[in-house]
């Protein structure tokens, strides 16, 4: 299940702008405003606009709380830490992209481009592309933006295996998968689609849970309560994964057993897991090896990632500092 993270392979985001208001004369949502173009704040001084952080910062809202939730202090300040986290990571990418020298070519922004365009095309109409992107909370020019990131991402990854920023070679991959830099890991996983099905999600993971201690096989009980399909991760195999690949929680809670062994219930903001660390079935692994192999450049590259991350300094401007974080809106 590796689901979070900056996630530089992550699908583009295609989401939506910030509709604006005017006294008069025609609105254009796909632009954007002075107001969206103060600067909140500084990533290793890159500026961070407001229409970016406003960006973050709905899209987290929607998911914890509720685009229209009333927000408590704690959970503004829960946003507030996500979104600082979201934006450091977007601006941390940039620069590190630059230190390699990486940047982006004409094909790859005509490539974004057409990314845009297709998605405009798909929308069937141009009132139904910005009501789109309006949901999301995007403009366009910062939607294009975003198309690019993972575009700058890969590109990275690739300089930095071809300068030794990061060690991918065919050794090194193949002392990691027999080490724990790699494990195999099967899971009963039980997700909910609203607040109101958590406790059912919890009893459910309960249940499975019992049905463990009572003997039943792991495999047969991923089968029976697992929130995907078997066809997409069969119970028979698990799926090998990396720290830097896997949610957190998950990882944590594989790392701690021995092969065999399974966790108690751990919860993610994805659902309810039970975890199993498995053996490695190493003739299925070469089956999978260009799989494998993309998620140890990843891994690596996050490695390092974070720890160059870790180095950058954020700081708010003047204006980010008096923006009332409970009228973004």
């Amino acid at each position: 299940m590796n689901k979070n993270k900056i996630r530089m392979i992550a699908a583009p985001l295609i989401v939506g702008a910030m509709l604006m208001t005017a006294g008069c004369g025609e609105v254009n949502p796909l632009k954007s405003s002075s107001a969206d173009k103060k600067t909140v704040m500084t990533v290793g001084g890159e500026k961070v606009a407001y229409q970016e952080y406003r960006y973050f910062w709905m899209n987290n809202k929607r998911d914890l709380y509720g685009a229209d939730a009333e927000l408590t202090p704690e959970q503004t300040e829960k946003i507030k830490q996500l979104v600082e986290t979201n934006v450091t990571d977007r601006h941390a990418l940039r620069l590190l992209a630059a230190e390699y020298g990486v940047e982006l070519t004409d094909e790859d922004r005509m490539r974004a481009d057409a990314y845009v365009d297709s998605f405009r095309t798909d929308c069937g109409d141009d009132d139904t592309y910005k009501e789109a992107l309006i949901e999301q909370y995007l403009n366009e020019p910062l939607f294009i933006e975003l198309t690019s990131d993972t575009t700058i991402a890969y590109a990275l990854l690739d300089e930095m295996g071809a300068q030794g920023g990061i060690d991918v070679s065919d050794k090194a991959y193949e002392e990691a998968l027999r080490s724990d830099e790699v494990l195999c890991i099967k899971e009963i996983y039980i997700n909910y689609p609203s607040a109101e099905y958590k406790d059912w999600a919890l009893n459910r993971a309960n249940e499975a849970l019992e049905k463990l201690k009572a003997g039943e096989s792991f495999e047969s009980l991923m089968t029976e309560y697992s929130n995907y399909n078997p066809d997409d991760l069969p119970p028979e195999h698990g799926y090998y994964t990396m720290e830097y690949d896997a949610i957190e929680e998950v990882w944590n809670a594989a790392k701690s057993l021995k092969e065999g062994e399974y966790s108690g219930i751990v919860e993610t903001a994805f659902g309810y897991h039970i975890v199993m660390r498995a053996p490695k079935d190493y003739s299925y692994m070469d089956t999978i090896r260009d799989e494998l192999y993309e998620i140890f450049r990843q891994s690596r590259f996050y490695e390092k990632f974070y720890e160059y991350r870790a180095g950058i300094e954020v700081d708010y401007t003047s204006y980010g500092e008096k923006l009332d974080l409970s009228e973004i809106s």
